[in-house]
């Protein structure tokens, strides 16, 4: 993995010194206050410096770059204490994607003071971002630039303005993949964790990099032989299970872990490609939670928007690209055939069919057809197994209007009195599941 790989600009002895903390004393905030220091001191050095001139006024060498990360990280630590841990009920940093409700806007109105910068608050991951930028990163950087190394600027700096948005770029990503088993319990003792590094240590700051020990800082489960989809699966879980704490979509997860590992046969990570999540969205999933009830299809994208992340961030297989264009394009149509399928199913349920005349008709007929047409009311069906064509099919029971050109119904026709009727719905599909139909 690559977390192998990564500089350590800060050793472990060295932050406890910092902190003034006997290593029994040092906790799981002190512990993620430490990997973000490192974190954001790496990508600093990575992706953004290494693209700035030496003589660019904003240029930073490796020395700074590590002060700064420090400063920053000290403050989002002290920030957190006093906020988020603190005088604040409202657990953003552990409840991301959860929505902010207008008691959680008048609670947070009543302990901001100003913002110079704005951003809407729909979910908490929203809130934190703004007020991190606000009261932590933007002070820290403007203090750094302006008392430490003498150059005068401003919020309202086109350049100061670029770094902090990738700062907090940094910042909000290493909360979302890394920090959740942290800050879950930001009190418990985190001993154990720095022991670990204390004893792989080999260079400290000054002496020049160090590089992290190869049994990194999550335990045994992110070293880099562990790529199979059941680890990468249940390190995601345990990542985010406070944030989904009370989202039964989450159990998701699970069904894809077993879906990538007995259908896909997949024995690394990054096997999985996007039209192996396209066909588990399609055809899976949509069979399996039909008649589930307080299912939200939303949730389950939200849920696997921040899985592609995870994986991005820790195993270097993206699928970020291909996951945004499928949640624009594709998703919608899942959500139009499943509300139709579901709203069928629940007034029209499979028992009812199964004990009805039409379900030992010998006309009977059992396919996937896809919608050729719709002419006043009536299908033009063609199984996309046999090329047969059915035309003037009667819905029947089945609301036509939300029916598309292209759509693949799964049912059953009958001919009663020379027509075609559709008696039954087992499952209406979108166009983009046709591939994976066969």
């Amino acid at each position: 993995m690559a977390e192998q790989s990564k500089k350590s600009y800060l050793s472990a002895r060295e932050f406890i010194d910092s902190w003034e903390k006997e290593i029994y004393e040092l906790t799981y905030l002190d512990f993620f206050t430490f990997l973000l220091i490192n974190e954001l001191a790496s990508e600093l050095e990575k992706k953004y410096f290494s693209g700035v001139r030496q003589d660019d006024f904003l240029f930073l060498n490796n020395d700074e770059i590590g002060l700064l990360a420090f400063n920053i990280g000290d403050s989002i630590q002290l920030f957190f204490e006093k906020n988020c841990f603190g005088s604040c009920q409202l657990n953003c940093p552990i409840q991301l994607n959860k929505t902010i409700s207008s008691h959680d806007l008048l609670q947070r109105e009543g302990l901001i003071l100003s913002e110079k910068f704005h951003h809407s608050c729909q979910r908490k991951e929203d809130c934190l971002y703004t007020e991190l930028l606000n009261y932590v990163v933007l002070d820290s950087l403007l203090d750094f630039y302006n008392y430490e190394l003498g150059v005068v600027m401003d919020e309202k700096d086109h350049d100061i303005i670029v770094l902090v948005e990738f700062i907090m770029k940094v910042i909000m990503n290493f909360i979302r993949t890394r920090g959740q088993k942290w800050l879950a319990t930001p009190d418990e003792t985190a001993g154990e964790q720095f022991d670990r590094y204390l004893q792989n240590e080999e260079y400290s700051w000054d002496g020049g990099f160090g590089d992290l020990p190869e049994d990194d800082v999550e335990g045994d489960e992110w070293k880099v032989n562990q790529l199979g989809p059941a680890e990468v699966m249940e390190d995601f879980r345990q990542a985010y299970a406070h944030d989904y704490r009370n989202v039964s979509e989450f159990r998701v997860v699970e069904k894809f872990s077993d879906f990538m590992k007995n259908y896909l046969e997949l024995e690394n990570i990054r096997e999985l490609n996007s039209e192996d999540i396209q066909e588990f969205f399609l055809v899976v999933l949509v069979n399996e939670y039909l008649v589930v009830d307080n299912f939200a299809l939303e949730n389950v994208v939200e849920i696997f928007e921040q899985m592609v992340e995870f994986i991005a961030y820790n195993y270097e297989h993206s699928l970020i690209k291909d996951f945004t264009h499928f949640r624009k394009n594709v998703v919608p149509e899942i959500e139009r055939t499943f509300t139709v399928s579901r709203e069928y199913q629940n007034t029209h349920p499979l028992v009812e069919y199964l004990i009805s005349k039409e379900s030992s008709d010998s006309s009977l007929i059992e396919g996937f057809f896809e919608v050729k047409g719709k002419t006043d009311g009536l299908l033009t069906l063609a199984d996309i197994h046999l090329n047969t064509v059915f035309k003037q099919v009667r819905p029947d029971r089945l609301n036509h209007t939300r029916i598309k050109k292209g759509d693949i119904i799964h049912g059953q026709v009958i001919l009663k009195n020379n027509q075609w009727h559709l008696v039954h719905l087992e499952m209406l599909y979108s166009k983009y599941a046709r591939p994976h139909l066969f």
